[in-house]
């Protein structure tokens, strides 16, 4: 395959994932109804950021024939955003599965008194 190749297929895979992420993010809006909040978007919102900025740099790199240089910044942001990925797997399970919290307990208050803070651990 050729590198102009490579980079076509990098551009195709970041705006899939694109595609993909806001595909997810209005399921889960839709699943959840009035459970879905903003802290549950914000995961999907970074890692389509990380994907679109990709896709952005690769096309325009694309569009000055530096073919190698767009496929490799599409072909890495995979690898970027299955780290992202990770990331926010252990985060999101840190936060609401308290066995794993190494025995803290991390709770959110809807309303907060003068002497309260938000996401307390105890």
């Amino acid at each position: 395959m050729t590198k102009e190749r490579w980079a076509q297929i990098g551009i195709t895979t970041d705006f899939l994932i694109v595609v993909r992420t806001l595909g997810e993010l209005f399921r889960l809006k839709h699943v959840l109804g009035t459970n879905f909040s903003t802290a549950v978007a914000a995961l999907y919102v970074g890692g389509a950021l990380i994907a679109v900025c990709s896709c952005w740099t690769g096309v325009s790199f694309y569009s000055f024939r530096r073919y190698m240089l767009s496929a490799s910044i599409t072909l890495g942001a995979v690898l970027v955003l299955l780290v992202y990925k990770i990331a926010a797997i252990r985060l999101v399970v840190a936060i609401s599965v308290p066995s794993l919290n190494r025995g803290r307990r991390i709770e959110f208050h809807d309303e907060v008194g003068p002497d309260e803070g938000v996401g307390q651990i105890s």
